[in-house]
């Protein structure tokens, strides 16, 4: 897996917070993790229009010590 990566945009916190319960799971599984991320994530990597007013989730593996 990437370091980093990101869910798909949701149009509501509702809606990405429905999708937690199994985040959580998945992220167990494998040994990622991840963080919500309330602020509409936007980078050069998309255009405006995909994350602009949605809500991702952000995930991530930690490096070993």
């Amino acid at each position: 897996m990437k370091r980093i990566a990101l869910s798909h945009p949701c149009d509501t916190k509702d809606e990405r917070d429905g999708f937690l319960p199994e985040f959580d799971t998945l992220c167990g599984k494998y040994g990622v993790r991840y963080y919500v991320e309330d602020e509409a994530f936007l980078t050069d990597l998309f255009p405006l229009s995909l994350n602009q007013g949605k809500y991702n989730v952000i995930f991530f593996r930690m490096r070993p010590c």
